[in-house]
């Protein structure tokens, strides 16, 4: 087998330039190659077909190390690139805006606004004004408040609707209040903190979060009611519409109840007493009045009596009064005092 591989190579015939071409095009396009001695011809016999070529030798370890380490590299370089990519648009609070345009506002980690909504016409032309992707969504919300059509409807009299929902509670809520913050002084502009469950229920009708939930709220009084018939609808128009079925049920519905409650009256009047009074001992006398009054509330009587004996009493007293003043009863007493007793002699 060795021969025949001899003879056939010894077949092959290049010249000495070409020969030298190659090896220097060899040279120059391998980096791992180094220049080789001079080719040596070759005879059938003269040795062993491998000692005839090039001897092939390597650059130093580093060269090969860095080869090794370039894939780790590209690895850690796609996980943080695709990795980073959905973290940053990945939204964790949605913030839906109704009016009459119907937009929602996907918030994402790093309170900025990775996508934009549209819910309805106006919402779709309300979009395509704004400039508020990848923009914190306080300032988006601003930009919003101050553009020109959602301030001609706040002057229209238009109800604004703004719902946050979200899985993060705590997130949820922190934009909740600053979104609260951004909108307190406007005129109409309601804010709501809500279940982020219903989400998904929202958008499968084509509805935004705030929209959908009006339309719960409606469809409870009108069953008949379909998310279609509340898309293109104000939320002053869906607003009003609840609260005249609500008036209804109220007319039309039987009620009953108790209603318990408290009265004074004050009243006053004077009564007439009599008395009589007895005294006894040396010096000392009592005596009892007694009366009776009626008046309209406060009632008075005075007793003055005499008393026989050593010494004459003389004694006063107070009476008691009734009163009655309009649904409630006022009752007032006064209890008589002893009355001192002044005795005066009698001499015979």
């Amino acid at each position: 087998m060795k021969r025949k591989i001899r003879e056939t190579f010894d077949m092959i015939h290049a010249d000495e330039e070409l020969k030298n071409k190659t090896r220097e095009f060899l040279a120059k396009t391998t980096g791992d190659y180094q220049k080789s001695p001079e080719l040596v011809p070759v005879k059938a016999g003269d040795a062993d077909l491998p000692d005839a070529f090039y001897t092939r030798t390597r650059r130093p370890g580093r060269v090969s190390g860095v080869f090794r380490v370039i894939p780790a590299v590209c690895c850690m370089l796609i996980l943080m690139v695709f990795g980073g990519w959905q973290l940053y648009f990945k939204p964790v609070s949605v913030i839906s805006i109704d009016i009459n345009p119907s937009l929602e506002l996907d918030v994402n980690r790093f309170d900025r606004v990775v996508d934009v909504k549209e819910y309805n016409e106006d919402g779709e032309k309300l979009a395509e004004s704004l400039k508020i992707l990848f923009m914190n969504y306080e300032d988006a919300l601003e930009e919003i408040m101050d553009n020109e059509s959602v301030q001609d409807y706040l002057a229209q009299d238009q109800v604004m609707s703004i719902v946050v929902a979200g899985e993060d509670e705590k997130k949820t809520q922190t934009v909740y209040s600053n979104v609260e913050e951004c909108t307190q002084g406007q005129e109409n502009t309601h804010c709501y903190h809500a279940d982020s469950e219903v989400l998904e229920d929202a958008h499968a009708s084509g509805l935004s979060y705030g929209k959908y939930m009006a339309y719960l709220e409606l469809k409870e009084l009108d069953p008949d009611i379909s998310p279609g018939d509340v898309q293109g609808m104000p939320m002053r128009e869906i607003r009003n519409r609840i609260e005249e079925l609500q008036g209804n049920d109220i007319g039309n519905g039987a009620g009953s109840g108790t209603v318990s409650g408290n009265g004074n009256g004050s009243g006053s009047g004077n009564g007439a007493g009599s008395g009589t009074g007895s005294g006894n001992g040396n010096n000392a006398g009592s005596g009892n009045g007694e009366g009776n009054g009626t008046g309209s509330g406060n009632g008075r009587g005075a007793g003055n009596g005499n008393g026989n004996g050593s010494e004459a009493g003389v004694g006063t007293g107070a009476g008691n009064g009734y009163g009655m003043n309009g649904t409630g009863a006022h009752h007032q007493e006064s209890y008589g005092e002893h009355g001192a007793g002044h005795g005066r002699r009698h001499r015979e």
